[in-house]
């Protein structure tokens, strides 16, 4: 809220109130002169002074507010991790002479030296600006402090918290500009993160806080069958459409979807969340209720504060989905990895409307994987379309991604790309299916990431290893 300033009519006079001076001259009169020689000065001097300076005060007060308008941003606000973000991104913050050092990202701090994983290192040191910060913004000279709650309140969940005044010189309108820009940049980063926020127990009280941000990923990153990934994805933007609620509501029929993904660990539940979540733009919100912490009364004002429309991803049995206070607009993610073991009363329709299944992975995932692991991406082929899409089985690229003119490094390209389909092949033939997750498989890759070679060279012996330890699912 930017503060307004104070009109002409209510500037304080200058000219001090006689009658405070006729006031004390009246009734101390006997005693200011044996004032007056016992300290050797004229003490009229210094009670004309104070009733000027007393009304001096509000006066540069009024031009302060004036010339030196300010605005506040609360962290209860979306606006606050927004500024946050667009501070963090900016030199002055990098080079601020007050800082606060730490080892571990918070939750309100951004950064782009994220690893791939949207995971900080958690070795690296970083640094965001704290008290007062000077620093320019188009050719206007401003002010960033950040204030502790704690200064003003004794509240626990106030105690670590803080707000933060920008202050401008002459014009409120720079201010505006900053603030529109932080919004939009903060924006944009949304549209090509998916932000995931975690319950987490605070002063006694559940909150949901921002856990971590992942760039998108494409539908084609999962190892799924096609058929399966589509129809999932256009149910849920079915369910999302503008359309569907009124269509719901006019039958008497409460708005809610719900997904139940299982299989064994490390076949792709969780990703396939994270993938619907990117496709669509929607942030996740995740919640266990494994935690003994947890109460009846918590999980009803977790599901309370949820923003209409985004997902929420349960790892745990869930019993409260579709109560009589039940929020409605949302989707409801279950993962587990022993379906035989849920209560049917949890999982019967209605609250469950759609199921997948995930298995181990057959010949097809396999070869699927190695082609998107080892081949290299040409300029024209977008990440949207599955890497056998892109080279055929026979090793031949599909004339639907080669580009009409075709540079010397997609030749090379190209050449590389015809290898790698041939030695997919190999590799699915020694492959045994339906007994490795995809994460195991991956795993595997990666520990030959720059041969591919070597990936077909050593599967046998990584299948008989991997059998010898029994249970290799994790």
């Amino acid at each position: 809220m930017f503060y307004s300033s104070m009109n002409s009519s209510s500037i304080p006079p200058l000219i001090p109130d006689m009658t405070v001076l006729n006031t004390i001259l009246r009734d101390y009169s006997s005693f200011l002169p044996a004032f007056s020689s016992y300290f050797h000065s004229d003490i009229l001097s210094y009670l004309l002074l104070t009733v000027v300076l007393a009304r001096i005060i509000p006066f540069l007060q009024y031009f302060g507010t004036y010339f030196f308008p300010s605005v506040e941003i609360r962290f209860s606000d979306k606006l606050y991790r927004a500024l946050h973000f667009w501070v963090s991104q900016q030199q002055f913050a990098k080079n601020a002479s007050n800082t606060i050092a730490t080892t571990e990202a918070r939750g309100d701090w951004f950064d782009d030296d994220n690893n791939g994983n949207g995971i900080r290192n958690d070795k690296e040191l970083l640094y965001t600006p704290t008290g007062t910060t000077t620093f320019c913004y188009k050719w206007h000279l401003l002010w960033l402090k950040r204030v502790p709650y704690a200064t003003k309140t004794s509240t626990p969940m106030l105690l670590d918290a803080e707000y933060i005044v920008i202050t401008a010189f002459w014009s409120s309108k720079v201010l505006k500009r900053l603030l529109e820009n932080a919004r939009q940049l903060y924006i944009d980063y949304e549209r090509r993160h998916t932000i995931v926020y975690r319950a987490t127990k605070r002063y006694g009280s559940f909150q949901w806080l921002q856990y971590t941000s992942t760039p998108h990923r494409y539908l084609s990153s999962v190892i799924l069958g096609e058929e399966e990934k589509q129809n999932l994805l256009a149910d849920v933007k079915q369910y999302l459409d503008q359309a569907t609620p009124s269509w719901y509501h006019d039958r008497g029929i409460p708005y809610r979807r719900g997904y139940l993904l299982y299989g064994p660990p490390g076949t792709g539940k969780t990703s396939l969340v994270l993938v619907i979540a990117g496709e669509l733009r929607l942030g996740i919100y995740l919640l266990n209720l494994n935690t003994n912490s947890l109460t009846e009364e918590g999980l009803t004002d977790l599901f309370r504060t949820l923003p209409r429309r985004w997902r929420l991803s349960l790892s745990t049995l869930l019993n409260t989905i579709d109560g009589a206070g039940a929020p409605e607009g949302h989707l409801l993610f279950m993962t587990t990895n022993h379906r035989q073991k849920l209560d049917p009363a949890l999982i019967r329709p209605g609250r469950v409307d759609k199921e997948v299944a995930f298995r181990m992975a057959d010949k097809a995932a396999a070869k699927e994987l190695f082609l998107k692991i080892y081949t290299t991406p040409n300029d024209s082929s977008t990440s949207k379309t599955t890497v056998s899409e892109q080279v055929s089985t026979n090793g031949a690229l599909n004339n639907s991604s080669t580009p009409k003119t075709t540079t010397l490094e997609q030749v090379s390209t190209n050449h590389a790309n015809k290898g790698i389909a041939t030695l997919a092949e190999a590799f699915t033939e020694l492959f045994p299916a339906g007994e490795f997750t995809v994460a195991e498989i991956q795993g595997y890759f990666l520990s030959h990431k720059n041969n591919a070679s070597a990936s077909v060279k050593g599967i046998q012996k990584w299948v008989e290893k991997t059998r010898k330890k029994g249970k290799h699912t994790v």
